[in-house]
């Protein structure tokens, strides 16, 4: 499922430079943006806050800079709101004199106590998969077993309206929620203790409530807590593995970017990479952008029927375009998909065009890791 946490500024602007210097980097072309910019998005990337930080707020000091703007967005959404630095997004718009979308959330976060996650051993868990696809783990909330969908897709933990009035978790604020279907829906945040998962403890977390109709779920477990743990989900085996990210990377290749939300790179023939949306909540195996579209080196025009269930138990069917026979490589791992919906929409995640989605649909029957510290993920089928 996607429904932004935020949605950035800098959502407006298309940037493609993401190639690192450290590090063996997948290459896409460069968009005319100014290079401190596009070096400051490389770092956000790559999770490289600190050089961000000094990089944006030079940008920023420069009024007549091109680039002044999206600068603002990226470091306002990417290196504060979403890392929990609360004080520092507040202290930013008020030297700016402005009142960004979330200042009173922030402002309001910023007098709780910071959102901790401890993991003390790797832990492995069964996991029970859905008719749609999704991923369904029991947790522990506040000391009650609910269960919730493992959703990298969620930039934001979320609690189905009727879990939060059976908590009776106080409100901290009102929400706007867009969901997968491109549709505002109301909502609110509130402040979880305690999430738990074996011996993985969360405290503290800002969590938004929705109707989760037709999930079969009580919350989704968000990119918000994923992304701080290696996780393994093993498709074939049923089982879902947590563990702390190693200290180095177990490869030189840097193929899965972003920060409040995952990107993967895939290719199709041997040198057009795409970057793809990681949504492990979504059924889908690929979705495609026209962008993404007209990189691919193979495929025929055609149509699809399709179906969506968004948050807030909407759901969409219609008939959508296509493409036919497409061939699409994650890591050593190929697979020739009939037919590729393709979505009218570009999106842009962190001033990075995004090429599509990519659902949980692709890795149904394989090993999936995923490594957010380390900028680096990996698909293996069974032997």
């Amino acid at each position: 499922m996607r429904f932004p946490f935020h949605r950035s500024v800098c959502l407006c602007f298309l940037l493609w430079s993401v190639l690192s210097k450290s590090a063996k980097a997948i290459p896409f072309p460069a968009d005319t943006v100014a290079p401190d910019y596009s070096q400051a998005v490389d770092r956000c990337l790559f999770h490289q806050y600190t050089a961000a930080e000094s990089a944006l707020l030079a940008i920023i000091r420069q009024s007549n800079h091109p680039n002044r703007t999206v600068a603002i967005g990226l470091l306002a959404d990417e290196v504060y709101l979403y890392r929990g630095q609360y004080q520092r997004y507040v202290a930013l718009a008020d030297s700016l004199g402005e009142k960004f979308l979330h200042y009173d959330f922030a402002r309001q976060m910023s007098a709780q106590p910071p959102m901790q996650v401890t993991l003390t051993d790797s832990l492995v868990q069964p996991f029970r998969l859905q008719k749609h696809g999704h991923v369904v783990v029991t947790l522990l909330v506040n000391g009650r077993p609910k269960r919730f969908i493992v959703d990298s897709g969620a930039q934001g933990t979320m609690l189905s309206t009727r879990l939060a009035a059976e908590l009776n978790l106080p409100k901290l604020t009102d929400y706007k929620l867009a969901n997968s279907l491109g549709q505002s829906l109301p909502s609110s945040i509130h402040v979880l203790d305690s999430l738990q998962l074996g011996t993985l403890h969360v405290s503290h977390l800002p969590v938004m409530t929705q109707s989760l109709r037709g999930f079969g779920a009580d919350g989704l477990l968000g990119w918000d807590v994923l992304r701080h743990l290696e996780l393994v989900i093993d498709y074939a085996a049923r089982t879902i593995t947590l563990s702390q990210p190693p200290a180095q990377s177990r490869s030189t290749v840097r193929n899965l970017l972003g920060g409040s939300r995952p990107m993967v790179v895939v290719q199709n023939g041997s040198t057009n990479y795409l970057t793809l949306f990681l949504d492990t909540g979504s059924n889908e195996l690929i979705t495609l952008t026209p962008a993404g579209q007209a990189k691919l080196t193979d495929g025929r025009p055609g149509h699809l029927l399709g179906f969506q269930l968004g948050v807030g138990g909407r759901v969409r069917i219609r008939r959508q375009r296509a493409v036919k026979q497409v061939a699409i490589q994650a890591n050593e791992y190929t697979r020739t998909i009939r037919k590729l919906s393709i979505e009218q929409p570009t999106e842009q995640i962190e001033g990075v065009l995004i090429d599509g989605v990519i659902g949980s649909g692709f890795f149904r029957s394989g090993r999936l890791l995923l490594d957010p510290m380390n900028a680096y993920y990996e698909y293996r089928q069974p032997r």
